[in-house]
């Protein structure tokens, strides 16, 4: 392989302009790629310029210096996916209250007819905010994509939180594929659409309810586990490509919501084992805390210490 100097401009401004030309129609038919980005938070400089000097990157190395949600989402559309459940009408409440966003749009299986959701838009709206809520199964990349197509031009999408889930517990023995589909649908396919089709978008907020079952397992929920565990890949994906995700691992919440209202007495206590329930107060303090930290993934949960220390020396078998 041979080197040789060449200075662009000895081409001249015509050739150039012939040039960069052809390149746009390369990079549009998809003949040549661009390089591949790897984007650090700027509270990562230290490890972002480590990684450079080791040269273990190819493409471009940038930093990224996050947006502050509060000024940015307010004057736009947040998206959140179950959102007339427990969990994202709690967060609906809290963007609007406190955060300062005008416009939302939520999304359930049954939307305006689920329970409640009526209530829901009513006490937003005296909040002052402009209120949509959408029956869609977000599981379903082509009707999340026409929903997408309905949020308004003047108030544009700047925000998603995906809260929507499923469980289906049962010993990994017992998973089928049907029910493992059941649980990873809504919440890993769903993910992955809201991806692809966002990315494109000048959003400040990607936000995923994960679960602690994914950090550090749950008995009998494997394929919840899983679900779960994409999407802290997918937080941890996209930051690397600069665009914005926080992946919040969940520990357990004491209101009872929706998804889990369905369990017995013996299911809570199996996958409450080792944590303390979170009441609505904490856990939008864990929200925002969480949003702070500027980090692809983090873990939101109250541990029970004593209990953790106890199931520590008990043996596995």
């Amino acid at each position: 392989m041979d080197y040789q100097a060449f200075d662009m401009f000895d081409a001249g401004i015509d050739g150039i302009q012939h040039m960069l030309a052809e390149l746009a129609v390369m990079f549009d038919s998809g003949a040549i790629n661009r390089l591949p980005v790897q984007a650090w938070g700027i509270h990562q400089a230290p490890e972002a310029f480590r990684f450079f000097s080791q040269a273990r990157h190819v493409g471009k190395v940038v930093l990224t210096i996050p947006a502050d949600p509060d000024t940015t989402t307010s004057g736009g559309t947040v998206l959140i996916t179950g959102g007339t459940g427990g969990l994202g009408s709690l967060v609906a409440r809290h963007l609007v209250g406190v955060h300062g966003v005008g416009s939302l749009v939520l999304t359930s299986r049954q939307g305006i007819a689920a329970a409640g959701a009526a209530e829901l838009v009513a006490e937003l709206t005296g909040l002052g905010a402009r209120v949509r809520v959408v029956a869609c199964d977000v599981s379903d990349r082509a009707a999340l994509a026409e929903l997408l197509t309905t949020v308004p031009v003047e108030y544009p999408l700047t925000g998603v939180v995906h809260a929507a889930g499923v469980l289906d517990d049962g010993v990994i023995a017992s998973l089928t594929p049907d029910r493992v589909d059941t649980v990873l649908a809504p919440k890993a396919d769903a993910a992955w659409h809201l991806h692809e089709l966002t990315r494109h978008l000048d959003l400040t907020m990607f936000v995923l309810f994960s679960s602690a079952a994914g950090v550090i397992g749950s008995a009998g929920q494997g394929n919840y586990a899983a679900a779960n565990t994409f999407l802290d890949g997918l937080a941890q994906h996209r930051r690397a490509h600069g665009l914005p995700a926080t992946s919040i691992a969940w520990g357990l919440w004491a209101m009872n919501t929706a998804m889990t209202s369905s369990l017995r007495e013996s299911d809570t206590v199996r996958i409450s084992r080792g944590f303390l329930g979170m009441s609505d107060e904490q856990g939008l303090a864990f929200f925002d805390a969480a949003l702070a930290q500027n980090l692809a993934t983090v873990m939101a949960a109250r541990l029970d210490l004593p209990t953790l220390a106890a199931q520590a020396h008990t043996p596995l078998y």
